[in-house]
């Protein structure tokens, strides 16, 4: 083996320092660059950790809360009196508006809309007319919903069904 000496006159054991100091300054540079990487995946697991309880505390607190968890009751809706209950983006609910537009049953059949999904007082009163029908679970009261003055009736067919019905005469007054 041959060792080259730079400067001609290095003893050969301050070369051999000379070395250990290399080693040892690769060695450090090598110890803090794995130590930035772990920090690094540190970072990047915590970031990504809270990310994901982020995400997970919004969904679940944008859940729809029940309407009537505060404990107040509102009356149904008064007997005799013909309510439509929907929702402001409910494509069920669109499709019979626009059969009621269409066939102009307000001119023939009066009855009253009520808006649930951004009025909570209308839940509400949603809510206790469903229970007199005997609904008694809210998960299972959906729109569109009618109140025909005396019984409930949930989906587009039925409810046009029942307003063919009126104006044809079919069904006896309220």
């Amino acid at each position: 083996m041959v060792l080259l000496f730079i400067g001609g006159d290095i003893p050969f054991i301050d070369f051999c320092r000379y070395l250990g100091y290399l080693n040892f300054t690769v060695n450090s540079a090598y110890l803090k660059l794995l130590n930035y990487t772990m920090n690094k995946k540190i970072i990047f697991s915590t970031i990504l950790f809270l990310l994901v309880s982020a995400a997970a505390i919004f969904i679940l607190a944008s859940e729809k809360k029940s309407p009537v968890a505060d404990g107040t009751t509102v009356p149904p809706a008064p007997v005799g009196q013909i309510v439509l209950y929907y929702g402001s983006t409910c494509p069920h609910c669109k499709d019979v508006e626009t059969w009621l537009k269409t066939n102009n049953v307000q001119a023939k059949v009066p009855y009253q809309e009520k808006e649930v999904y951004e009025d909570k007082a209308n839940a509400k009163e949603l809510l206790s007319t469903a229970k007199v029908c005997g609904i008694k679970d809210e998960k299972l009261v959906g729109v569109p919903f009618l109140w025909t003055g005396s019984a409930c009736l949930t989906g587009g067919p039925d409810i046009e069904s029942f307003f063919e019905q009126k104006i044809s005469g079919k069904v006896e007054p309220n």
